[in-house]
């Protein structure tokens, strides 16, 4: 009878655990609509594209745009910050957070000059107009790429912290001019701070794949990790800026790169257990590292192997305490069943 009874409340154990799961996902159900204020041709109507550019989460979710203008995108957002709202190959940097739903009307025949339209009532509106105006402001390109290519370490890292410092006082400026919603301020000071940890972090593979040469085998002349010490790895008030996930990004390939130095891993052929074991005794626990775990799992779900996929899963679940990290990996866990 005990057995019987084993037996029956499986499934519905299964069913509970699944439903429950799928109750978690909708908080991260976000959404942007709007219309775009210029009348196209029907045939030129085209679609508008959100690409979640999260390390973990690389997703791209379409919607047509109607004949009367209106448009919608449905999807997943675990984390405040930005996402990349694109439409005929240009594309814009919208901030959003999980669960929201973000109104914008834009120009569709001049996407890249549009004056953004952030309409309702949005707790993001305020905030994407700020973002909007302090880009325009900001020290455009990228100048570290040909630096990185002849300097030395040093002569980056002057140039990185100098480009900090001038890029602090512009914002200083902009917010002394402009009434920055608090929020906005705290996001923007992190950004810049999180650019300098950023650049130098990717000097570490940059400059050798710039002179034809692996970072597998070749570490820049005079590359010093210490300065790692001044920039928080686990720092969840700078989740919502891109710099600061790209700095945890480089850090999951800078521990990469010494278990291949220490034959640890094979770069040809990893293997993802012994992958996740590495993270595990090499990391300390925390945010950065659920981070890296979360970035590694999405890797995992991409080989398309669900019988190590459902072995694995119990691992990086246990192991992990960031909930949207988690959510996500329940999630991509249902869909590869």
């Amino acid at each position: 009878m005990i057995k019987r009874y084993h037996y029956l409340f499986l499934p519905f154990l299964l069913f509970l655990l699944a439903s429950t799961s799928l109750q978690a996902q909708k908080q991260y159900n976000s959404e942007i609509y709007g219309k775009i204020t210029q009348k196209l041709p029907k045939d030129d109507l085209g679609v508008v594209i959100v690409l979640t550019p999260d390390f973990f989460n690389k997703e791209l979710y379409s919607g047509d745009i109607q004949k009367d203008g209106t448009f919608r995108v449905r999807f997943k957002k675990y984390f405040a910050g930005v996402v990349f709202f694109k439409y005929n190959q240009k594309s814009e940097a919208v901030f959003i957070r999980p669960g929201e739903k973000l109104e914008i009307n834009f120009d569709p025949t001049d996407f890249q000059n549009s004056k953004f339209e952030f309409a309702g009532n949005s707790p993001s509106a305020s905030f994407n107009r700020a973002m909007n105006a302090w880009e325009k402001q900001r020290i455009q390109g990228n100048r570290f790429a040909k630096l990185m290519k002849d300097l030395n370490f040093t002569q980056v890292q002057d140039s990185v912290v100098r480009f900090k410092r001038e890029e602090m006082k512009r914002l200083q400026r902009f917010c002394l001019s402009n009434q920055c919603p608090s929020e906005f301020l705290k996001w923007a000071r992190l950004d810049v701070l999180y650019r300098e940890a950023n650049e130098l972090m990717r000097f570490r593979w940059y400059q050798p794949v710039l002179n034809g040469q692996s970072p597998l085998k070749v570490i820049p002349k005079g590359y010093n990790y210490q300065f790692t010490r001044k920039f928080s790895l686990s720092q969840p008030l700078a989740m919502s800026s891109q710099n600061y996930r790209d700095y945890i990004h480089e850090h999951n390939m800078h521990w990469h790169y010494i278990a291949y130095s220490k034959q640890a891993l094979d770069p040809e052929n990893i293997d993802p257990e012994k992958e996740l074991n590495w993270v595990l005794q090499n990391v300390k626990p925390g945010l950065a590292r659920d981070l890296m775990l979360a970035e590694n799992y999405g890797e995992l779900t991409q080989k398309g192997n669900k019988a190590l996929l459902k072995e694995l899963t119990p691992k990086f679940l246990t192991k992990m305490k960031y909930q949207p990290a988690k959510d996500y990996i329940k999630y991509q866990a249902l869909q590869h069943e």
